[in-house]
């Protein structure tokens, strides 16, 4: 290309213009894509800044709160695993046990939907605990939920590119229906997968049931038993003194915090609610094949209220006040996993195995449950009874 150039009107021949060379041509072409590409990325920015929005945007973790409940002879609080969209076998349980609802307090250990085949049957899952007012502790597949609906929410301002300019909840299920427009799916974070099942009860989900599911809580305590409920698990001690790739929540509420909840790692989401090990790496890991199981170290730190590798669990107080006990679900490969201060209650009821609930307060004396395995053991000085119930694999 000729930079331009004049005839001086006076002279009568003709002045060469100096041509740019090849090395030069081609800064002058770099500076223009660069100079391009910085005004698309700026104008793209000022426009949906969304685009640069992380995972942890969609989460709204809900950190911690205290379980108000004290042990009687007229009380039960009946602690369920994961449900996964077995309602019916739920309802069913909970008549075998004779669940009474003016003095009983049902406790589900997290994961409500997801796994079951129905769609369906996820939904109507949430509805009958937020209808029952049972209180429900968060797990991953309810958290996968969570996050979709609201990447949904986020991105309704696309709906009027296809169903018009109506941006009520009631049009979400025709906008999310099909395959995503290339804009919405460089939005999609890695890994997520369109039209699956978080996706799908993501879409159907009704207000109501979503904004009851945002408000479920990582963990809770419950006091009288000095006892910790959580989806996943829980460390009792920092097993690297540093977290590294570890994404800590910045959510903890203006209350009280208990110094197991201080622990780094307890700090981070995915350890309450994806941990099944600990790496050699002294990191916690989601895969049950690899690392020592976490309650098998929880269970050493607890136990006396001793030292493990040099390191001293915590209480309460911070310093090794008595033994904490931990009640959790998520793991159905390892099913009903009772140890000294851990109780691991998801048997894989989805997968045609047990539904497993822990009954603690009541009447003391030992009551038979019909049509339910069931075992008696102590949580924290108090008898509880174990029943396990048969699941018909849907």
């Amino acid at each position: 290309m000729k930079l331009p150039f004049t005839h001086p009107s006076n002279h009568h021949h003709h002045h060469q213009t100096s041509q740019p060379t090849p090395s030069s041509r081609s800064l002058i072409r770099v500076g223009l894509l660069a100079l391009l590409a910085s005004s698309i990325a700026w104008v793209y920015y000022i426009t949906d800044q969304s685009f640069f929005t992380t995972h942890q945007d969609w989460d709204q973790y809900v950190w911690h709160r205290e379980l108000d409940w004290t042990p009687t002879n007229s009380t039960r609080l009946i602690v369920v695993g994961d449900i996964h969209g077995m309602v019916h076998s739920l309802k069913k349980l909970l008549r075998r046990i004779d669940y009474n609802s003016t003095t009983d307090q049902v406790f589900l250990l997290g994961d409500l939907a997801a796994k079951h085949p129905s769609i369906d049957s996820s939904l109507q899952t949430i509805r009958f605990a937020r209808e029952s007012n049972f209180t429900v502790i968060r797990g991953n597949h309810d958290q996968d939920i969570i996050a979709w609906r609201n990447w949904m929410n986020e991105h309704k301002k696309y709906q009027s590119q296809i169903i018009g300019e109506d941006e009520s909840l009631e049009h979400l299920p025709e906008f999310m229906s099909d395959q995503p427009t290339s804009s919405l799916k460089r939005k999609l974070p890695k890994g997520w997968k369109w039209k699956g099942q978080h996706f799908e009860i993501a879409r159907r989900l009704p207000r109501k049931d979503f904004e009851w599911l945002l408000s479920l809580c990582l963990t809770y305590h419950l006091p009288a038993l000095n006892t910790y409920f959580v989806h996943a698990g829980l460390l009792a001690w920092d097993p690297s003194r540093s977290v590294r790739g570890a994404s800590p929540t910045s959510f903890l509420d203006d209350q009280v915090q208990h110094s197991i909840l201080q622990i780094d790692q307890n700090r981070d989401p995915l350890t309450l609610i994806e941990m099944r090990g600990v790496r050699k790496g002294r990191r916690p890991t989601s895969s049950g094949k690899k690392g020592t199981p976490w309650f098998e170290l929880w269970n050493e730190a607890m136990e006396g209220c001793g030292t493990h590798l040099g390191e001293e669990p915590v209480g309460e107080d911070g310093k090794c006040g008595g033994p904490l006990n931990v009640i959790y679900g998520h793991w159905a490969a390892k099913g009903l996993t009772l140890r000294p201060w851990s109780s691991g209650l998801d048997s894989g009821c989805v997968y045609g195995r047990g539904l497993s609930a822990m009954i603690i307060g009541g009447d003391t004396k030992v009551k038979e449950y019909r049509k339910l395995e069931q075992q008696s053991i102590k949580v924290q000085g108090q008898d509880v009874t174990v029943v396990t119930m048969k699941c018909k694999k849907p």
